[in-house]
C-alpha cells in the first residue's frame, strides 16, 4: 500500500511554565503553521517551533498564567483545546479549556520565513533563548468546547461539555459574531465574545469540518452526519443552510474530513461509550466511513482492528496529503493507514513501547512529509513519522495538504 520506508523518531518540546518543579504532563493540540509547529505542552506553555533535521527549534512561548501557584488551575489554563492561524490575520487564536481565547500577533514570526542559526534548541533541559510572546487581545467564550475553526472571522465551535467547567453542557453549534482585530487589538481586559447557538435540536457537537472551496460545513452529532452550506453575509455574520442530509454511522464520531471528490471521510470510536478522564483507554472501538457528499449515502465503511488514541477532544485520525489513506496512532505510537480507494489494512509503525503503559489521547499534525504526534500522557516527548521517498517517488509528493 506504502511503498515508502517509514522512519520514527522523537523531539523533544519545551517543557518550561509557571511551575516547572513537577515532570511535564504531555501535549495537547498540535498544528501546523507555515514552516512551524504551534505546540501546546499541557499546564506548561504554547509553544512555536521549528523543525529540523535533528531538532526541534524552540522560537516564540507563551508560559504565563492567570493563576501563580495553582497547579490544577494552571492544567486547565494552560490546555488549549484549540490553535486557530489566520494567514489573512498573520493571527494565531487560542482557545484555552476554561473557554478563554487569547490573540497573538505572529506577523513576525509564522508570517515570514525562518532564518537559519538564530533559534536554539527547544529541549526542555535546555529551553533556549526563545521569544516570549504576550496576546494582544483576550476574549470569554464558552469552556469546556472540544473543536472549534474559523468561517470568515466567525469562530464555530462544537457543543460545551461542561467539565470541570462554570459553563454547563449544552447542546448546538456555537457560532460567534464576526472579530474585527483592529477594534480589539490590545485591549486591557478580556472581552465577552458575542455568540448565538444554532442546531441545538441535533444534540451535542461532536466533530467539525470546512469545505472552504464549495462553502460546505459539516458536523456530527453522536451516530448521525450532517452537511450544511454557508455563506457570510455583507456585515460578515455566518448564516448556515440545511442539513442537506442526515447520515447514521455505527460509531460516535469525533472526526471529519473532507476528501477526494464528493467523499467526506467520518471516524469515531465505539458507540455508548464516556471517557474517563483516569483512564485513557475508556474509549475503544469504532470505525470509519466514505460518505457521499451530494446525497449522504455511505459509499464503504469498516471498523478499526487497532485500537486507536481516541478522546473527546483528540484527533488520532487523519487524511495522508493526497487523501488516499486514512491514517490512525494507537495508544502506544504505532502507525497505521487504511487505503480509501480499496479499505486495505497496514501497520506502518509498530511501537518497541506496545507492553508499557498507556501515552494516552493523540494529536496529530502534518508538516511537510512528516506527521508529528503528540499524546497527552507522554511527557515533553514528540513522535515524529517520517516517509522516505525514492528519488521517482520524490517526483510526487506521498501526501499533500
Amino acid at each position: 500500500m506504502f511503498a515508502v520506508k517509514l522512519n520514527h523518531h522523537t523531539f523533544r518540546t519545551n517543557s518550561t511554565g509557571p511551575l516547572s518543579s513537577t515532570p511535564p504532563v504531555g501535549i495537547g493540540c498540535l498544528k501546523a503553521a507555515g514552516n512551524y509547529l504551534l505546540i501546546n505542552n499541557i499546564g506548561r506553555n504554547l509553544e512555536i517551533a521549528l523543525p529540523r533535521n535533528k531538532e526541534l527549534a524552540s522560537i516564540a512561548c507563551y508560559s504565563r498564567s492567570t493563576f501563580s501557584d495553582d497547579q490544577e488551575a494552571i492544567d486547565f489554563d494552560l490546555d488549549m483545546h484549540a490553535l486557530i492561524y489566520n494567514p489573512a490575520w498573520k493571527r494565531l487564536l487560542t482557545l484555552n479549556h476554561n473557554g478563554r481565547i487569547r490573540m497573538f500577533n505572529t506577523e513576525n514570526l509564522i508570517a515570514k520565513e525562518p532564518q537559519a542559526n538564530i533559534f536554539s534548541s527547544g529541549d526542555g533541559d535546555r529551553p533556549g533563548a526563545c521569544l516570549n510572546l504576550e496576546p494582544e487581545a483576550e476574549f470569554l467564550w464558552k469552556s469546556d468546547v472540544e473543536h472549534s475553526l474559523l468561517i470568515g472571522n466567525c469562530l464555530v465551535s462544537s457543543s460545551p461539555l461542561g467539565y470541570r467547567s462554570c459553563d454547563p453542557a449544552e447542546p448546538g453549534l456555537l457560532v460567534s459574531r464576526p472579530i474585527e482585530i483592529s477594534a480589539n487589538s490590545n485591549l486591557k481586559s478580556a472581552c465577552q465574545l458575542e455568540h448565538h447557538l444554532e442546531m441545538s435540536q441535533l444534540g451535542s457537537i461532536s466533530a467539525l469540518a470546512i469545505d472552504g472551496r464549495q462553502q460546505r460545513l459539516a458536523l456530527a452529532s453522536d451516530e448521525y452526519v450532517y452537511l450544511f452550506n454557508w455563506r457570510l453575509a455583507a456585515d460578515g455574520s455566518l448564516a448556515l443552510n440545511g442539513p442537506l442530509w442526515p447520515t447514521r454511522v455505527p460509531f460516535r464520531t469525533t472526526f471529519l474530513a473532507f476528501g477526494k471528490g464528493e467523499t467526506l471521510v467520518a471516524g469515531g470510536y465505539q458507540l455508548g461509550l464516556k471517557e474517563n478522564e483516569l483512564d485513557p483507554s475508556s474509549l475503544t472501538g469504532g470505525g470509519y466511513a466514505l460518505i457521499n457528499t451530494t446525497d449522504g449515502v455511505i459509499r464503504y465503511q469498516a471498523s478499526f482492528k487497532p485500537n486507536l488514541a481516541w478522546g473527546t477532544s483528540a484527533q488520532c485520525l487523519t487524511l495522508s496529503k493526497d487523501a488516499d489513506f486514512l491514517l490512525g496512532v494507537d495508544r502506544h505510537a504505532g502507525l497505521y493507514g487504511w487505503s480509501l480507494a480499496s479499505g486495505a489494512f497496514e501497520t506502518l509503525f509498530e511501537s518497541a513501547e506496545k507492553s508499557e503503559r498507556s501515552l494516552g489521547i493523540a494529536h496529530l499534525a502534518w508538516l511537510g512529509d512528516r506527521l508529528y504526534c503528540g499524546f497527552n500522557r507522554d511527557g515533553n516527548r514528540l513522535h515524529v513519522y517520517e516517509f522516505a521517498k525514492t528519488e521517482e517517488q520524490r517526483k510526487r509528493p506521498l501526501c499533500r495538504l
